[in-house]
């Protein structure tokens, strides 16, 4: 089970409250390891991996005590990946979650700005700051542009692709959360995503999982950028978020 998201959407958060613990990701550790050391100074797409080593990894886990891989996982890469994870993994099933696309482009630039998680793979922009979040296949392109078009070029290509993968998978695999919804519909949104993934252990209170005073949109995650977030940097992402609006309704 995996949660798919655009960078600064709350996926992580997502899969934690609805596992109920911090997550794992022995899966997508297993898949890094197979990979290589060196896969990612292309992009963040795995290469093609052998599934009879992958299957004899996690099955190794599985005999581990207290090691059983969790059923849910989430890593920003994720929605770069939902062709191949489907493949790789035929019985998982995937949430899709949406957010105001301005929260999450305001919360990029603030991980951007912090320069606290560089890119493992050196890639920086022509002003010397390190890539941060996922990179997306095309980035050359993009290193020589500012900030804010970078940032919502990156939100865009995540969505693209996740909403391309996921649109030609059986309807049954996959579903849509939105962000705004799980702050103001908590319980319906926690008993349905979990009818979903099949998680059928009886919950008895339902996790909290707005914070104090939160609420979507929230313009106080994208108003400290308004110098930065014009129209034209916006343009670049309304397609895929027209697009991410019109799947959720």
């Amino acid at each position: 089970m995996f949660v798919i998201a655009a960078p600064g959407s709350g996926a992580g958060r997502l899969a934690r409250w609805l596992a109920k613990r911090p997550i794992r990701n022995d899966r997508v550790h297993a898949l890094d390891a197979l990979a290589g050391p060196d896969w990612r100074a292309r992009d963040d797409r795995w290469p093609e991996i052998d599934t009879v080593l992958l299957r004899q990894r996690l099955a190794t886990l599985r005999r581990r005590p207290g090691t059983r891989p969790m059923r849910i996982e989430q890593d920003p890469r994720l929605a770069l990946n939902v062709a191949r994870l489907a493949d790789w993994f035929p019985k998982a099933r995937f949430i899709y979650l949406y957010r105001d696309v301005r929260e999450s482009l305001g919360t990029m630039l603030s991980r951007w700005q912090s320069g606290n998680h560089p890119h493992r793979s050196g890639v920086t922009l022509a002003d010397g700051r390190p890539w941060a979040g996922p990179l997306p296949p095309g980035w050359s392109r993009w290193t020589k542009r500012s900030l804010p078009e970078v940032v919502a070029w990156q939100w865009a290509a995540a969505t693209t692709r996740a909403l391309d993968a996921l649109e030609v998978l059986s309807p049954e695999r996959w579903c849509v959360a939105s962000f705004d919804r799980l702050l103001s519909e908590t319980d319906h949104e926690y008993h349905r995503l979990r009818r979903f993934l099949d998680l059928r252990r009886p919950v008895t209170v339902v996790p909290k999982f707005a914070r104090p005073g939160e609420m979507s949109p929230d313009p106080r995650l994208w108003l400290p950028y308004a110098d930065l977030l014009v129209p034209e940097v916006l343009n670049l992402a309304a397609v895929s978020a027209d697009r991410a609006v019109r799947l959720f309704a």
